[in-house]
């Protein structure tokens, strides 16, 4: 899915045993959508406690389920749980060339900070976006 959905026309860096192995990762947390038993979307968070601050890894969300509200619901679950532990700044980046995704992040609260030229595999730009929650 994220082959699929995020890094289409990159050479894939996130793998299902790369996911797998962030999730060990006790500073890590996911989220999964199952529809029946079809996934229809993920998330993945990395909580930076001593900082309080998170990075939203990954976000998928199927085409046929897009604007059901479903993103919004991973990211929202990711952000609550970070809250209860006390973080209160988020950060992600996005491909400069996904505006649908940057005005998706926006809606949710997120801002353009920066740019990050050559971010993806040294073709792509990123654009850096940053969330800020009160306690």
């Amino acid at each position: 899915m994220s082959g699929r959905l995020i890094e289409h026309g990159l050479t894939q860096r996130w793998s299902a045993r790369r996911i797998a192995a962030a999730l060990r990762d006790s500073e890590t947390a996911g989220v999964v959508s199952l529809r029946g038993s079809r996934v229809t979307g993920f998330a993945l968070m990395v909580h930076d406690f001593r900082h309080s601050q998170a990075h939203l890894l990954l976000l998928a969300v199927e085409i046929d389920v897009r604007r059901s509200g479903l993103g919004r619901a991973l990211v929202g679950w990711l952000e609550k749980t970070a809250r209860m532990g006390g973080i209160r700044r988020f950060r992600l980046e996005v491909r400069a060339d996904a505006p649908g995704a940057q005005a998706f992040y926006e809606c949710l609260g997120y801002r353009e900070v920066g740019r990050l030229p050559g971010y993806y595999h040294d073709k792509l730009d990123a654009v850096q976006m940053v969330k800020s929650t009160e306690p």
